[in-house]
């Protein structure tokens, strides 16, 4: 599992109630790489655990050092890497660093390629004489180069690699297409439709690191051979000038920011920037970045070695405020999860939430809940009761119609201080049977004296202490939310 995002962390509990969460321990993607797993495995850890460990810091940096490829600049990436950027880089400007990075290369190496360059131009709104060229770094371009998803300049080799920026004959939009032969000059200069090969439905990738293509493979691999031309004539209004753009149908693949990257696989090899400039900032960018190809070698990291080693390890040592809520989340909602509590079916989130307990959002699905309600006004007034949709019920609650026990209008508003989740598989006289288990127990906890509200609230935990004992299946095991703390009632 990638690492989450803040936006993850808000959603993750409203799919605890449909869903079963299953913990990966090993890394499939590089399955066959286990110093790439272990690199994985300590940029995973608690950031508790790995800030001012000394031993697991040396071993984290020694095998990014040795296992990892490192590139003092973007000259020497690659074509066919995946260049991932800490930030969002304009995709212009992504695909000049891309096509500049690739003609020195090729100037160096003898590598036969032609550059295409877009014909823009320019001319007054309303106007019936024919249209300048536009300059090339004129405010009219960049308007172009903002608005369109064909570039200024693209660079064609044999192994070169395009999305598709429009719907052609044989050929969808962002379909991924590959060159096989370079188009003459006269071909480009004249735009000329051009051939490629298109990809099977659902492949994204297609290696080319051996620089040998053979198109009866491609052929016999699903590839089939299509005819790219011009993108169909749009003209664009800015501030009293119409402008348009002339190039092909095209755009480079392998460019995007990190966090785009999330949950991907990369076939081939990645290229991150690493520098002072452009630098991942938080642990999960780490995590994805080091995760998506199948081989420590095929990540490359851009920059100056030393910082990069020492900016990884000082971000992966480092939480924000969900790290706490999100592990303890996952280790007591996981099937096979490593909680070192007594009950892991149990999650106080009002030990961990990092927010106002208020702030909690309740899951608005139908797949079963049993709740324990406390009046806002008077916390001795309390309701236990079972629905499919526990939001909705709490609405019907306060609107004085749920039930007779919340009809009177001088204990409303309720808020809920527990709920058991994870009952897709039971019906509702099964979760009437809890509820009155639960019941029972609040009855004979008040006959032994016992009045304390936050103490009938953790006899929940014997519900389903109870109820999972008969369960062999873990996936079947119900769970404990609670989401008020003691101090508060």
């Amino acid at each position: 599992m990638d690492q989450l995002t803040d936006c993850q962390y808000c959603c993750l509990l409203m799919f605890l109630t449909e869903f079963v969460i299953i913990t990966l321990t090993e890394s499939v993607r590089a399955h066959g790489d286990p110093d790439f797993c272990q690199i994985q495995n300590i940029s995973r850890m608690s950031p508790s655990l790995l800030k001012g460990n000394v031993g697991l810091e040396y071993q984290f940096k020694s095998l990014c050092s040795t296992c990892l490829t490192f590139m003092e600049n973007w000259d020497g990436v690659p074509p066919d890497a995946i260049r991932m950027y800490a930030r969002r880089k304009p995709a212009q400007e992504a695909s000049e660093e891309y096509v500049n990075a690739c003609q020195r290369q090729f100037d160096n190496s003898g590598t036969q390629y032609c550059i295409c360059h877009s014909v823009d131009s320019q001319g007054p709104v309303g106007s019936r004489a024919e249209r300048s060229q536009a300059m090339p770094n004129s405010p009219i371009v960049r308007y172009l180069n903002g608005k369109l998803r064909e570039p200024q300049k693209l660079i064609m080799f044999v192994g070169a690699k395009f999305e598709a920026t429009v719907n052609g004959k044989g050929f969808n939009q962002s379909q991924l297409l590959v060159m096989c032969e370079i188009p003459n000059g006269e071909t480009i200069r004249g735009k000329l439709q051009i051939e490629l090969f298109a990809a099977p439905l659902g492949v994204s990738h297609f290696d080319t690191r051996n620089g040998h293509i053979d198109q009866g493979d491609m052929i016999a691999n699903g590839w089939k051979p299509v005819k790219v031309g011009i993108t169909p004539e749009r003209n664009l209004t800015s501030h009293g000038v119409i402008a348009n753009r002339r190039q092909y149908s095209l755009r480079h693949v392998g460019a995007g920011t990190i966090n785009k990257q999330t949950g991907n696989t990369i076939d081939g090899r990645c290229a991150i920037e690493m520098s002072k400039l452009c630098s991942p900032w938080g642990k999960d960018q780490i995590v994805v970045m080091l995760s998506r190809t199948h081989t420590a070698r095929d990540t490359i990291i851009v920059g100056n070695k030393e910082f990069a080693l020492n900016r990884m390890w000082d971000l992966i040592t480092v939480g924000t405020q969900w790290t706490r809520y999100i592990e303890q989340l996952l280790e007591r909602m996981s099937v096979g999860g490593t909680a070192s509590i007594t009950n892991g079916d149990v999650l106080d989130m009002s030990e961990v939430y990092p927010y106002r307990i208020s702030d909690i959002s309740l899951p608005d699905d139908e797949s079963g809940f049993v709740y324990f309600l406390v009046s806002v006004k008077d916390c001795g007034r309390t309701y236990v009761g079972q629905s499919k949709n526990i939001s909705r019920r709490l609405k019907e609650h306060n609107k004085g119609w749920g039930a007779m026990g919340t009809a009177e209008p001088q204990y409303r508003p309720y808020a809920v201080a527990a709920y058991m989740c994870g009952m897709p598989h039971i019906d509702k006289r099964g979760r009437e049977s809890l509820e009155q288990r639960w019941k029972k127990f609040i009855l004979e906890s008040k006959s032994r004296g016992e009045i304390d509200v936050f103490t009938w609230v953790l006899l929940g935990e014997r519900v389903v202490e109870s109820y999972n004992a008969y369960q062999v299946d873990e996936e079947k095991h119900i769970r404990l939310v609670i989401t008020i703390s003691k101090s508060s009632l």
